[in-house]
């Protein structure tokens, strides 16, 4: 009789997928001896969630999985039977809350400092959260980037034939407050990405900070903008704009100015006058007066030809001819 050969299948659930492999044989596909020993592959099998969150962040089940470690007796109540573990990473720093509320599984919930090969730097560890006999929670102060190796396990069979669980995380604050925007909804949705704020509907009312633009409204993609407050020259000006929310002249035609700075009078004063002589409220009076935008002393041309300036004056000789006197 031909003699057979015995050989231990080990299998591996990890978030309740499984996996076989025979030892003492070699692997067809890697072309390498499997280990002949579960406790080479024991306490590096966990799933990354990365730094999601939500209830529930993951979900599977333990049943078929290794009993891979022994929850503290500090808070436990029974022997462990088989467990998952996972590695998380703290997005943001604040207090977490991690629980397998709603879950079937009998757990217990242990959760340590991160390391690949080894579960040794306890954190936090629960067997019944309050309310429940079944379900586990932890609440941790985290900086951000900790990372985590959390422990889902279980009770020996029967209890933890059940199998599936639930594993929620839970931000005690709110990871994803307003914006500032806006067009963009507030509070907002965490993503692995980070988070993620939904835009508003077309139309919806407002303000795009700008002074200067009217009729404000969200375009429906997250941005918002008005129509730009149109300014038209008023008299004697040749540029105008606006300028927080109204408008202002900016330029005035040679020769004039905007002394009063009220924009629907446009540029009012003519600055060749004794009021305002090159500049507003340049002040010029006899014997001056102001010439071309400059103030001298003023001058007639008399009957004969002659130039006079103040504070001489035009006028007659005894004789009647034209003088400056």
């Amino acid at each position: 009789m031909k003699q057979m050969h015995r050989c231990l299948v080990f299998s591996l659930a990890v978030a309740g997928v499984l996996a076989s492999t025979a030892c003492g044989v070699t692997d067809e596909v890697a072309g390498e001896k499997a280990p002949v020993d579960l406790e080479q592959m024991k306490q590096r099998l966990y799933v990354d969630l990365g730094s999601n969150m939500g209830e529930p962040v993951t979900s599977g089940s333990v049943y078929n999985a290794a009993n891979e470690f022994t929850a503290p007796a500090s808070c436990a109540d029974g022997l462990g039977g088989p467990d998952l573990s996972f590695k998380w990473t703290a997005p943001m720093a604040g207090s977490y809350t991690f629980n397998t509320l709603g879950s079937a599984l009998d757990s217990v919930l242990h959760i340590y400092t991160f390391n690949a090969t080894s579960a040794t730097e306890l954190l936090g560890c629960n067997d019944e959260a309050p309310g429940t006999v079944l379900n586990s929670s932890v609440t941790l102060s985290l900086a951000a980037g900790a990372q985590l190796r959390i422990i889902v396990d279980s009770y020996e069979p029967p209890t933890s034939r059940s199998g599936a669980f639930k594993l929620n995380i839970i931000p005690n604050f709110e990871p994803c407050p307003g914006t500032g925007n806006d067009c963009r909804e507030s509070p907002g949705t965490w993503t692995q990405g980070g988070c993620v704020y939904a835009p508003k509907a077309a139309g919806t009312s407002c303000n795009d900070g700008n002074a200067c633009t009217l009729g404000d409204v969200c375009n429906g993609a997250g941005a918002c903008g008005g129509q730009t407050l149109t300014c038209a020259n008023t008299a004697n000006a040749t540029a105008s704009s606006c300028s927080a929310g109204a408008c202002t002249i900016n330029t005035c035609a040679a020769g004039w100015a905007d002394c009063d700075g009220v924009y629907s009078n446009g540029c009012e004063a003519y600055l060749d006058s004794n009021n305002n002589c090159g500049a507003c409220g340049r002040q010029c009076s006899w014997p001056n007066s102001c010439n071309g935008g400059t103030c001298a002393p003023s001058c007639d041309v008399c009957e004969n030809g002659l130039e006079c300036c103040s504070p001489k004056r035009c006028g007659y000789a005894p004789n009647g001819a034209s003088i400056c006197k």
